[in-house]
């Protein structure tokens, strides 16, 4: 059960990554195409195996999702986009002796 709740996690961290990469002005176009093309794949009633088929149908969605998430995701410039980066990345780091008040 760890591994399957483990495995949603990254998995949420990547579409959070591919979020941010999809907007970031030095990704490359063919990755941002292929993004579109997976959304556009997984919501159109056109697929490799129709949802007529109980959950046959569903599974093979989720198994081409989830291996397109992986696959963009390790083709993106690791120089230029982060798994921890945020918005607000580029101020500088606190040292942890700031107080409250």
């Amino acid at each position: 059960m760890n591994r399957i709740l483990a495995r949603l996690a990254r998995f949420r961290n990547h579409l959070v990554i591919l979020w941010h990469a999809f907007w970031h002005p030095e990704t490359p176009f063919y990755l941002k195409a292929l993004m579109l093309a997976v959304v556009a794949y997984v919501i159109s009633p056109i697929d490799l195996m129709p949802d007529i088929f109980a959950f046959v149908g569903w599974i093979d969605d989720a198994l081409l999702l989830a291996f397109a998430v992986e696959w963009i995701t390790s083709r993106l410039p690791q120089n230029q986009i982060r798994p921890d980066s945020g918005p607000y990345d580029d101020g500088p780091t606190i040292n942890g002796t700031a107080r409250r008040m």
